[in-house]
This record gives C-alpha cells, sequence and structure tokens, in this order.
C-alpha cells in the first residue's frame, strides 16, 4: 500500500513537471531587442523548432494584430512596425501547437518635441558565436547572427545615426573565427557611420583580442569623427 502511494505522488509531481513546462517553457528567453517611435524588435525561442504568430493591440483583452514569423526554427526574430509613438503596446507569442507566452506590455517612444542636431545608435552584448554559449545566460540566438547585424544596421540607417557605439561583448567566447565573422560583415557594409567598438570580457576570453581589436580600430575600417 505505501509504495502504491508512493508510485502515486511521484506519478502526480511528474505531472506537474509536465504541465509547467508546457506552461512555461516551450515559449522563453523572450528579450526585446529593440524599441523605438514606430516599432518595437524582439527575440525568442521556442522549445520544439516552429513557426510562430505575435498578437498584439493596445489592450490587454484585445490583441487583434498580428506579425507571423514562419522560419520553423527554435531562435525566432522579429520588427513590428507601423505603431503609434508613445503608446502602449500589448503582445502575445503563440507556436503553431497553439501553446502562448504571458502577455507582456511594451511602450514604443514619444516623437522628439523639436529638432535635434543627430542620433547616436548604441549596442550592446551581442555576442556572436555559432555555438552554444558555455554562459547560462547568452549566445542562445547563436543561429542567427546575420539576422541580428543586419536588423542593427536597418536600424540604425532608418534613424540616420551618425555614431555607432558597440558597448562590448560583439563575440561570446573571443575566437578569431568570431571575430572574422563580424570584420566580413563590418568590412563589407559596416553600419552606415563611424563605429567604436568597446572591449567586453567575452571578448578577452580567448588570446586574439588585441588583433581583432587593433583591426577594427584601424584605418579605413572604422573612425571617431563625424560631421553634422
Amino acid at each position: 500500500m505505501k509504495r502504491n502511494k508512493s508510485t502515486l505522488v511521484v506519478f502526480f509531481l511528474f505531472l506537474f513537471f509536465i504541465i509547467n513546462f508546457a506552461q512555461d517553457e516551450l515559449i522563453y528567453r523572450i528579450e526585446l531587442f529593440s524599441v523605438g517611435t514606430d516599432n518595437f524588435i524582439l527575440s525568442y525561442k521556442t522549445h520544439f523548432q516552429s513557426d510562430t504568430i505575435i498578437k498584439y493591440g493596445n489592450s490587454e483583452n484585445n490583441l487583434n494584430l498580428e506579425y507571423r514569423e514562419d522560419t520553423n526554427t527554435d531562435c525566432h526574430y522579429a520588427e513590428i512596425y507601423g505603431l503609434i509613438p508613445n503608446s502602449n503596446y500589448y503582445f502575445r507569442i503563440e507556436d503553431e501547437n497553439e501553446n502562448h507566452s504571458e502577455v507582456q506590455q511594451v511602450t514604443t517612444f514619444k516623437e522628439p518635441d523639436s529638432s535635434y542636431l543627430f542620433s547616436i545608435g548604441v549596442f550592446t552584448d551581442f555576442h556572436l558565436t555559432h555555438n552554444q554559449s558555455n554562459d547560462e545566460d547568452t549566445g542562445f540566438l547563436y543561429g542567427m547572427p546575420d539576422e541580428f547585424l543586419t536588423g542593427l544596421r536597418s536600424d540604425f540607417i532608418r534613424n540616420t545615426c551618425a555614431f555607432i557605439i558597440g558597448k562590448g561583448d560583439i563575440t561570446d567566447h573571443g575566437y578569431q573565427t568570431e571575430f572574422d565573422d563580424f570584420l566580413v560583415f563590418h568590412g563589407s557594409t559596416g553600419f552606415g557611420s563611424s563605429f567604436y567598438p568597446a572591449i567586453g570580457n567575452h571578448d578577452k576570453k580567448d588570446t586574439y583580442y588585441p588583433t581583432a581589436f587593433n583591426t577594427l580600430t584601424s584605418s579605413g575600417v572604422t573612425n571617431y569623427s563625424f560631421d553634422h
């Protein structure tokens, strides 16, 4: 009898774990990548490869707009434009099996009160890599470096940024291959403006970083001045 009770307890604990896993873990690592006056960009993961739908709107109870992300992958990246400045938006992510995240909120920026001389773009902790990171909190979207870099460049150009600052951790492991991938991207088209790269602790994990940052800051690759 005791054995049956123990088996029953284990069964219910297992069932509790499965239910919570299904509700909380199938769509996770939801992070806002960028917020603007008329847009927000986010990344997230699904536990299984899947197409996803982002339902959003101005009310938590009326998510009447949709953005379809048809990539059938587990690493997702979505750009949602056409929003109203200085407004609250609510969104929920659903996969093709009708699993969904909790409703989250984002507020778009208001339009500038007056004209400004120039704008500066900032990004940090990109963690460029082609392998799963050993760090628990980074490197999860290693499958989409091109999408992220292209998205960054488009956002900076769209907002006519005169100067770009990378605040460190361009790479995840500091490997030469990771820096080389970034240099190939930046050497071909770059961010469309002056660029200053700072060194992060992840960039210094390998001994290649002095050579990499010397190349990044050399003449012809980037510069630290601009006209306005």
